[in-house]
C-alpha cells in the first residue's frame, strides 16, 4: 500500500522582498517557474510531498514518498532555494530517499526541524513484503541530507504500537524531544497513539511509563496533526460515530506531559466536534492566542467542504469564531483542507484540494473571526492549476506570510511528482491586530476522507 499521505511542519524562515504591488493569493512570480515547481523522483515513480517545512535560512523542505516503478516506496525528501530551484547541498542534486529495509513500502507523512537544523521525519514502514501491516518510522537527517547516525540505529527508528500503526504528525517540545502522533491498534480497535522520543530516537520513559499512549474514542479514530504548547500536547483527527465510517466527528485529546489526559479539556481529556451527517475530520491543528484551531473537511463522502473549528483551551467550541465556532467553505467540488498555519496577523490559511473537472490545489484565507479574508484570491479563495490533476497536502507560512502549499501533481495513475506553489500575502486587508499562532499541518491515508498533521518547532 502506498497511500497519498500527509504532514506539515513549520519553523521560522527569511522572507526575501514581495513586489511593489501585490494582491492576496497571487502566485509569487519569483518562485520557480510562475510561482510552481515539480520535482520527479525517477522515470515512471510515483511521489507525493506530504509534509512541508520552512529553515531558518529560507530554504523550503518538502517530506513524502516515492513509489519507484517496480520497487518499493521509500520516504523522499527534497530541498529548495528560496528562488524554488533545488538546492544541489542537500543530497545528490537536492534530493534524498530512505528505505527502512522491511521489504515493503515506507513513506514520510510529516516534518520538524530542530534548532540546530537537523530534520525529523516521521512516517510509516511496512512489516514485510505483503504491505499488510505498518509501524511507525522516523528518520533524522543531517544538514546536508545524510542520515544523523547519532538517532536510533543509523539514523531511522522503528516503533509497534499494537500491530498496524501509521505515524501522521510530528512536533518538538521545548526540550527538544520528539512527539509523534498517528493511529494505533489496540486489538481489534483504531485508537489516537502518541509517543515521545529522547533526542538519541530512545522512547522517553516520562511519557506514560513507556513513552506511548493510546486513547480509545470508539472502534476507529486517529491523530492527524499535533501540537505541544508549553507543558500540554493536543491531538487531532477524527472519530468513527457508526461501524461502517460513513459518519465520522473531528476529534482532540489533551495530555499533560507525563502522557496523562487532561482532565480539564472537553470530556475527561477529550472532545469532539460535529459538522453535521456525513465524514467530519481534523486534518491539522494550530494554537493562536489561547485558542486551539483545527482543518479539515466535512460532509458526505464525495461532497466534502473545508471545515475549520476554534476551540477555548478547555475544549469547547468559542462562538466568537463563525458565530458557532464551526466554519465551512465550498470551493466548487470534493474540497479537502489538509495543512494549515497561522499567519503573522492571526489570519487562518488553510491548503488542501478540490475535485472538480481537475483536480486543483485549493487555498483559503480567514480572518481570525472565521469570515474569509476579501483580500486573498477571490473572496478568500484561491485555485491553482497544474498541467495534469494536482493537490496540495501540506502547508508551511513565512515569515513574511508568503504561503507555500505542496502535494503532487499526478502525470498518470500511477505516477506522479512533487509539486509546490507559493502565494504572495498581499498588503492589505484581514490586519485584525492578532499575533499569529503555533502552527500544525497535514496526512491522510486510512481515515474516512483524507488527512493531516504536525506542528512546531523546538
Amino acid at each position: 500500500m502506498l497511500a497519498v499521505l500527509i504532514g506539515a511542519g513549520g519553523t521560522a524562515a527569511l522572507g526575501s522582498p514581495a513586489p511593489a504591488a501585490s494582491s492576496g493569493g497571487q502566485l509569487d512570480p519569483t518562485f520557480g517557474t510562475g510561482g510552481k515547481q515539480t520535482t520527479n523522483f525517477g522515470a515512471g515513480s510515483e511521489s507525493f510531498a506530504n509534509g512541508v517545512a520552512v529553515q531558518q535560512d529560507g530554504k523550503i523542505v518538502a517530506v513524502g514518498g516515492t513509489l519507484p516503478a517496480g520497487g518499493n516506496g521509500k520516504f523522499a525528501l527534497a530541498r529548495y532555494k528560496r528562488d524554488g530551484a533545488l538546492d544541489l547541498t542537500f543530497g545528490p542534486g537536492g534530493t534524498v530517499t530512505t528505505d527502512f529495509g522491511t521489504g515493503g513500502d515506507d513513506l514520510g507523512t510529516a516534518v520538524a526541524i530542530q534548532k540546530d537544523g537537523k530534520l525529523v521525519v516521521v512516517g510509516y514502514a511496512a512489516t514485510n513484503s505483503s504491505n499488510q501491516f505498518f509501524e511507525w518510522a522516523l528518520a533524522r537527517y543531517n544538514r546536508n541530507g545524510s542520515l544523523d547516525t547519532t538517532f536510533g540505529s543509523g539514523g531511522t527508528v522503528l516503533t509497534s504500537l499494537g500491530g498496524d500503526d501509521i505515524a501522521d504528525a510530528v512536533a518538538l517540545d521545548g526540550d527538544g524531544r520528539i512527539v509523534v502522533a498517528g493511529q494505533a491498534t489496540d486489538g481489534s480497535s483504531k485508537d489516537f497513539g502518541l509517543a515521545r522520543y529522547n533526542r538519541d530516537g530512545t522512547l522517553d520513559t516520562s511519557f506514560n511509563q513507556t513513552g506511548m499512549k493510546t486513547t480509545d474514542f470508539n472502534s476507529f479514530a486517529s491523530v492527524n496533526g499535533v501540537v505541544v504548547r508549553g507543558d500540554r500536547i493536543v491531538a487531532a483527527g477524527y472519530t468513527y460515530t457508526d461501524s461502517s465510517g460513513s459518519n465520522s466527528d473531528a476529534a482532540l485529546a489533551a495530555y499533560h506531559e507525563n502522557g496523562s489526559l487532561d482532565q480539564s479539556f472537553g470530556n475527561g481529556g477529550q472532545a469532539t466536534v460535529n459538522f453535521g451527517p456525513g465524514q467530519g475530520a481534523a486534518h491539522a491543528i494550530s494554537v493562536r492566542d489561547g485558542h486551539i484551531v483545527i482543518a479539515g473537511s466535512a460532509g458526505p463522502e464525495s461532497a466534502h467542504d473545508f471545515a475549520f473549528a476554534e476551540l477555548n483551551l478547555n475544549g469547547h467550541l468559542d462562538p466568537n469564531f463563525g458565530g458557532t465556532g464551526k466554519v465551512t467553505l465550498y470551493f466548487g467540488g470534493d474540497d479537502t483542507a489538509f495543512g494549515m498555519g497561522i499567519d503573522s496577523r492571526g489570519r487562518i490559511v488553510a491548503g488542501g484540494d478540490t475535485q472538480m473537472a481537475t483536480d486543483q490545489f485549493a487555498v483559503a484565507r480567514l480572518l481570525p473571526n472565521g469570515s474569509l479574508d476579501p483580500a486573498f484570491g477571490t473572496g478568500g479563495k484561491v485555485r491553482t492549476s497544474f498541467d495534469q490533476d494536482a493537490a496540495a497536502f501540506a502547508l508551511a507560512i513565512q515569515p513574511d506570510d508568503r504561503i507555500v502549499a505542496a502535494g503532487s501533481v499526478f502525470l498518470t495513475d500511477r505516477t506522479g511528482d512533487f509539486a509546490l506553489a507559493r502565494y504572495l500575502p498581499g498588503r492589505t486587508g484581514g490586519d485584525s491586530g492578532d499575533s499569529g499562532g503555533d502552527s500544525g499541518g497535514g496526512h491522510g491515508g486510512d481515515q474516512p476522507n483524507g488527512g493531516g498533521g504536525s506542528g512546531g518547532g523546538e
